[in-house]
């Protein structure tokens, strides 16, 4: 399915405002969560493990609240470290070759 989904949008234009501010997010928070969201899965794995008697609901909450964990981890982790650690690595070995 994935180079289904991909192969879709390839090549699409998008123009108003709010959609490319959301794609630019996307785009900006895909690495950081890809690296972060991982342990994250795990606390929830082992909270349902310990937890076989919660109801769907509270699962779903449980979930969503990783979820939103996720996303401000990786937005944090974006802003503190991503792009610093970036600006600097571009001012120390691109911008002084010139």
């Amino acid at each position: 399915m994935f180079p289904l989904i991909v192969s879709t949008g390839a090549g699409s234009r998008v123009t108003d405002r709010r959609s490319v501010a959301v794609c630019k997010f996307l785009g900006e928070i895909s690495y950081p969560l890809y690296v972060t969201h991982y342990p994250l899965i795990y606390i929830q794995m082992r909270w349902a493990a310990e937890h076989p008697e919660a109801t769907t609901g509270q699962q779903v909450m449980e979930a969503s609240g990783i979820f939103i964990l996720s996303i401000a981890v990786a937005y944090a982790a974006l802003r503190i470290y991503d792009e610093p650690v970036r600006e600097w690595l571009k001012q120390r070995f691109l911008l002084k070759r010139g």
